[in-house]
């Protein structure tokens, strides 16, 4: 069991289509666990959007990317 805790920014540019966030999390237990990370996402419609992030920990770095839908 572990908690953690998130801060960070975001900002929505081109007319509220493209977010950026840029965010801290830090949790209790798990030194290793804690990084930033940095995501963005274009919202093609207000139901699809895609979104790509990089999040740094200390042993190893995450890049991911996809896709939502929503109806």
């Amino acid at each position: 069991s572990d908690f953690s805790l998130r801060a960070g920014v975001s900002h929505r540019f081109i007319d509220n289509s493209l977010e950026m966030k840029l965010e801290y999390i830090t949790y209790t237990d798990k030194d290793s666990l804690d990084g930033v990370k940095l995501s963005a996402g274009y919202y093609f419609h207000p139901n699809f959007s895609v979104f790509g992030s990089y999040e740094s920990k200390e042993y190893y770095d995450i890049m991911a990317v996809g896709a939502k839908v929503s109806f």
